[in-house]
């Protein structure tokens, strides 16, 4: 698993369920950091980062491409699947940090060099020939190495400056026969070579695979680096093999390791190394341990994949870490500014599927499950245009729309084995024949928007995939059938999702991705897929509604002592009527499941200025032991006509609560536009440690500005926060050293509002969007956050329009408030909330 379970104080092997194969791993310090290899893929050789061995996050790669030649760029009919670069070799020397691959694409070796591995970009030496599994290495005399090779194992000493290999240098054969260790009868020579030096001693890690047996490690050692070298066998346990040395800053030691583990691809493996007779003996009893004494695995979300919601803050990359083109990308064909908030992928030539397709976007599936969802619009395809998520390997599978003649339709296609041509001949970019493919199943489609879902199930190698279509978000339906993915040593990698769009008869148009979600979960639905509704004799305590008995809305908690006071205001709205919201109501939990109702506390009229049957949404805060209810209500008469914030005031969370101004705070003359009558709505107030009060409010516009000591007055002028999306519904707070910003948001085709935030590192901002936290509420137009730390849990507060009482369904004037645990990433981003008809009746790992 890559979640770690409640009270979990170990980590698991793997430590990383996803394709980060070759792993090479160095220590600066206390702080860890790996190159693996991507292949094909662009930009490629990722590096990443860890502080524990265990929890790693991208943090860049060393090249954007290796070149321009057709096997990289996908052109007259070549491609590098499978090749690439391969197997590299990371080192930190002298203040520099160095990591070397080789290509046979390009028939090079390179090496890559930077001063500061965290800010500055790499720098790029290239020479021939390519040193196949070439490990890079600075001896203390001076001297640079590279040992190389598979079966017979090779030395070659480099120039100083590193642009090739010294003429007059070292250069011979260290180690023949290398698999020797590993018996006679061998399927897979030893290769894979890293070289380590360690109190004196050169030891050498190697794979070799026995046939009819597993991947083993082997290792050798010697006195000097040219030898002479003896090996033993020192692993041979589930096939977890190839990789080296690492230890940490306590002294204890791990040799990095990784295992072929079906479609998911090549995973990494720690195991525990012991010194014995200046030896490394690996594991325990000869055998891996899947507990490590380590810390805990969290989630592979966000350092490895993560959801995007193609929004860009200025001056940030266009791209995540976490995406790669499959093989280079044609960049005058993909924007993310066209049309900003989406990602736009225009053909810029006809192909004839998705393998010799460019610019597909990718990132790794992970395992044990995951599920990848996406919503395309697709007014821009041309006829013949295919576009969609995929599943990428040979045997690939995909969901998309196709355009053929003026109908458009939903499609799931699969890979099938190819036919490729023979050596002598020379590739025919017309001939559809190098691949072959089949469309499994095709549902007509009359409508631009489409939301695509492609399901992952690794567990137990199951290598299963099954793809979903929604034409609202809210009901899913499969198409085609089950994929059995296979990893294929043709395109050596495990299966990446990719966002694609191709031509197969003319050229210039375009698909448009509004978001890509990843979860690490196979049957819960995504944040964009709302609950199946339980009937009310199965309800259970802490499942939603968390209300059953009327009609609530605009949830907003209050944490004091050991009780969760949540206020909230009365839907009763009759047939045909909007919103009809009489009086706000007071419930209160010390387990968040078994609620307390106090009735109504307060009511626009108790306002003299307050209009009946206008309790929109509110907010109560604590300050000095007096509670504070800040409300929207439309006034009755000028000139407060129009939704206005009033305060309320009581000794009690539970009331009375009293009219504490006599007139609005805000009203609708009070804000810099004033020109909508509902513009002045859903107050949030955040009171600062040193007990400074914030409010934000408004429709349309979200609004800040400091309020005096008091409560009752503005202090200072109101400042407009610019949010992208933003409807209405903010909810302010603070968590750590961030400020968080709430609210229910719009974003095209969604045709209902969706919950998303943004954070600052200071209240007055700049304040940075950080995507979506849910997607539409079910069968509501509106959603309203609300969100509470109690007893040492997060939760998220919101309402639907899906329950019944009585004779009376669900509307967008009857909706009911539900609540979800939450869960925030180490770098303080929210992880998406998935709404549940389980709600909190189920405890959920932090």
């Amino acid at each position: 698993m890559t979640w770690s379970l409640a009270g979990a104080q170990e980590a698991r092997n793997p430590i990383l369920h996803a394709d980060v194969p070759d792993p090479s791993i160095i220590r600066v310090g206390d702080t860890y950091y790996m190159s693996s290899t991507t292949m094909h893929m662009s930009p490629g050789l990722p590096i990443m980062k860890s502080t524990d061995l265990v929890n790693w996050e991208m943090l860049n790669y060393a090249y954007d491409t290796l070149g321009d030649i057709d096997p990289l760029t996908l052109t007259n009919g070549e491609d590098s699947y499978g090749r690439g670069s391969w197997a590299s070799s990371l080192r930190y020397h002298d203040g520099k940090f160095y990591v070397s691959t080789f290509s046979s694409t390009t028939g090079k070796t390179y090496i890559f060099s930077t001063s500061d591995i965290e800010k500055e970009p790499w720098e790029e030496i290239s020479f021939a020939p390519s040193l196949h599994d070439s490990s890079l290495f600075f001896d203390d005399d001076g001297k640079v190495y590279m040992l190389w090779g598979a079966g017979d194992l090779r030395l070659t000493e480099l120039k100083k400056d590193l642009t090739g290999i010294e003429s007059d240098g070292f250069n011979e054969v260290v180690i023949a026969n290398a698999s020797a260790p590993a018996g006679e009868n061998i399927n897979l020579p030893a290769e894979g070579s890293q070289l380590f030096k360690v109190n004196g001693k050169y030891y050498l890690f190697n794979i070799a695979w026995p046939r009819g047996g597993m991947r083993t490690v082997i290792v050798h050692r010697a006195d000097k680096i040219t030898g002479p070298y003896e090996g033993r066998l020192a692993l041979q346990d589930q096939g977890v093999a190839q990789g080296g040395l690492i230890d940490t800053p306590e002294g204890k030691w791990y040799a990095y390791l990784f295992q072929d583990s079906g479609a998911v691809g090549r995973i990494p493996y720690l195991v525990p190394v012991e010194w014995k007779e200046g030896w490394p003996v690996l594991g325990v009893n000869g055998k891996v341990r899947m507990e490590l004494d380590l810390p805990a695995n969290r989630s592979l979300i966000p350092g490895i994949v993560d959801s995007d919601e193609f929004d860009r803050n200025p001056g940030a990359p266009a791209l995540p870490l976490v995406w790669q083109w499959n093989h280079n990308p044609d960049n005058e064909h993909w924007s993310l500014t066209q049309r900003p908030g989406h990602l736009r992928i225009t053909t810029g030539r006809v192909d004839s599927e998705l393998i010799s397709a460019r610019n597909t976007l990718t990132q790794r599936t992970i395992g044990p499950t995951c599920t990848g969802t996406t919503l395309l619009e697709t007014s821009g395809l041309k006829d013949g245009d295919v576009a969609g998520l995929c599943l990428l390997q040979q045997h690939y599978g995909l969901v998309g729309v196709r355009v053929d003649g003026d109908a458009k339709q939903i499609v799931m296609i699969k890979g099938l084995p190819p036919q490729r041509p023979s050596r002598r001949e020379r590739p025919d970019p017309s001939n559809n024949s190098t691949q072959r493919y089949s469309i499994v199943e095709a549902v007509p489609l009359d409508q631009d928007a489409v939301y695509l879902r492609a399901a992952c199930d690794f567990s137990n190698k199951a290598d299963k995939a099954r793809f979903e279509y929604s034409l609202d978000g809210e009901t899913w339906k499969s198409i085609g059938d089950e994929l059995a993915m296979r990893y294929t040593l043709p395109h050596f990698m495990g299966y990446r999702f990719g966002l694609f769009n191709y031509a197969t008869k003319q050229a210039g148009g375009h698909a448009d991705f509004v978001y890509f979600h990843i979860s690490d979960t196979l049957d819960t639905p995504d944040v964009s897929e709302p609950p199946v509704r339980a009937s009310e004799s199965e309800a259970t305590p802490g499942s939603n509604p968390i209300i059953r008995d009327v009609f609530t809305a605009d949830p907003a908690p209050l944490v004091v002592g050991d009780t969760l006071y949540l206020y909230v205001g009365r839907d009763n709205a009759g047939e045909g009527e909007m919103f009809t919201m009489p009086e706000w109501l007071c419930y209160s939990t010390k387990d968040m499941k078994q609620w307390t109702s106090h009735g109504a506390v307060l009511k626009p009229t108790d306002f003299a200025w307050g209009e009946a049957n206008s309790a929109w949404a509110s907010q109560v805060v604590e300050k000095d032991g007096r509670f504070y209810y800040f409300v929207t209500a439309r006034g009755k008469d000028e000139p407060y006509k129009g939704n206005n914030v009033g305060v309320a005031v009581a000794d009690s969370p539970t009331g009375p609560f009293r009219d504490a101004i006599g007139k609005p705070l805000v009203s609708n003359s009070t804000t810099p536009n004033g020109t909508r009558p509902w513009e002045d709505i859903d107050p949030t107030v955040w009171i600062e440690e040193d007990g400074t009060p914030w409010m934000s409010w408004g429709n349309g516009d979200c609004y800040l500005v400091k309020l005096k000591p008091n409560l009752l007055e503005l202090d200072g002028d109101i400042k407009k926060l610019d949010l992208p999306h933003y409807v209405e519904g903010p909810w302010l707070y603070k968590r750590g050293k961030l400020y968080y910003l709430i609210y229910a948001a719009m974003k095209r085709p969604v045709g209902s509002e969706q919950i998303a935030y943004a954070t600052a590192k200071t209240i007055e901002g700049p304040w940075e969007f950080r995507g979506f936290v849910t997607g539409p509420a079910k069968n509501s137009f509106t959603i309203h956050p609300g969100v509470a730390e109690f007893k040492g849990r997060n939760y998220f507060f919101y309402h639907f329009a899906d329950h019944t009482i009585g004779d009376q369904s669900g509307a967008l004037g009857r909706r009911a408030v539900c609540v979800e645990h939450l869960h925030y990433k180490d770098d303080g981003t929210i992880r998406p909330v998935q709404q549940t008809v389980e709600g909190v009746s189920v405890s959920v790992a932090e």
